[in-house]
């Protein structure tokens, strides 16, 4: 009966061991053991296909320093010396290395493995943080996406409150003028008096246009449809938008582009950058001045369109911060004309939309040079 007995818990032993080695291969986290050496003497199926290993590895000696990165190795080392020191659990976040040398981030909890009071290995859990990461980064970049568009929405009141109340304050007070005393003013007066109102109603056309293209590029509309298109036709198309200003200021508009040059691009975009930077242009040159618009083709299948004025330049401090859309860019032109650097942020999203780059070359009161640049198609 004795025999017996002894038999049934052997049995019953053997059973328990089983069962909880099937758990321990089932669970997504690898579970592993190691003596005071650093050597591994067990792992778990996750751990084996985690890492790259094979059972048969463990034979050849792997150390658990083999699964950490050589940058990670010196964590590893104190987490190891900290469980074996104060003989208590520790976790840590380091870097992970399969056999085959790709890295992923990991995160293991180590205890120690005592017998008679002494510790003699360590046993713990590593777990994958890659998808945590993944979440994590996702995270951070929906903050930073709310946080620019938080700024974006400020923007677009700020301009909506002030900068459109302005000019249209500015075309009111005209059309008082007219209304209350036409019969009384002046021909030449009358004459001024229309050019100012022209020019106020571009300057506000052209503002509510640039805050429509703003709101249908940030609300994802703005189709982006790129096509071979011949460069000087456009520009030109844009110069007739802005000449009655230039002339007004006899500003000179030099086009230096090469008839057949040729360009991919979306049409609409390119209008809308090259209409800004050339109305940009003749509102902070003052009267007499220049502006010319040019293009290169560069070796590397680009082509680099430049923007270059007489005009007042841009303050070196403002020069890197020029395209930011969370800086104050409301500098007046030389004649008082309504800037609220909405154009330029306009310029710089299109242009990274056709891949290209722009920047400013600019020194104060000796005129400024934008340049952004297109794909030259090949064909």
């Amino acid at each position: 009966k004795e025999i017996i007995e002894r038999k049934n818990v052997e049995q019953a032993l053997t059973e328990s061991k089983q069962k909880y080695k099937h758990l321990i291969e089932l669970l997504p986290e690898t579970i592993y053991e190691a003596d005071f050496s650093g050597k591994i003497t067990y792992m778990n199926d996750t751990g084996f296909r985690l890492f790259g290993y094979q059972p048969v590895d463990l034979k050849n000696y792997i150390l658990i320093n083999q699964l950490v990165t050589p940058e990670s190795r010196d964590e590893m080392k104190l987490h190891l010396e900290t469980v074996y020191e104060f003989k208590k659990s520790d976790r840590a976040i380091m870097s992970g290395l399969t056999q085959r040398g790709t890295s992923f981030p990991i995160s293991i909890h180590s205890a120690p493995i005592i017998i008679k009071n002494k510790c003699v290995g360590t046993r713990g859990i590593i777990m994958d943080l890659t998808e945590q990461k993944k979440y994590e980064d996702q995270l951070y970049q929906n903050a930073e996406d709310l946080k620019a568009l938080i700024v974006s929405k400020d923007k677009f009141f700020s301009i909506i409150a002030h900068d459109l109340r302005s000019p249209f304050n500015s075309f009111m007070g005209f059309t008082e003028i007219l209304d209350e005393e036409i019969d009384t003013l002046p021909h030449e007066e009358l004459k001024h008096i229309a050019a100012l109102m022209r020019s106020s109603a571009v300057n506000l056309y052209q503002l509510l246009e640039n805050l429509l293209e703003w709101s249908l590029l940030h609300r994802g509309i703005t189709k982006f449809e790129p096509k071979i298109t011949l460069l000087y036709p456009m520009i030109e198309n844009c110069y007739d938008l802005i000449s009655n200003n230039a002339k007004q200021k006899a500003i000179e508009v030099i086009i230096r582009i090469p008839e057949s040059m040729k360009v991919r691009a979306d049409i609409h975009m390119l209008q809308t950058i090259t209409r800004n930077l050339l109305s940009n242009a003749v509102k902070f040159t003052p009267r007499g001045g220049s502006v010319e618009i040019s293009a290169t083709a560069d070796n590397n299948d680009t082509v680099t369109v430049a923007v270059k004025d007489t005009g007042i330049g841009v303050p070196e401090d403002m020069v890197k911060k020029i395209f930011l859309v969370d800086t104050n860019n409301k500098t007046k032109g030389t004649e008082g004309e309504v800037s609220t650097g909405l154009g330029l942020i306009l310029c710089k999203e299109f242009v990274e939309k056709h891949g290209g780059k722009i920047w400013v070359e600019s020194e104060a009161g000796k005129g400024s040079t934008f340049y952004f640049t297109l794909e030259s198609p090949t064909t």
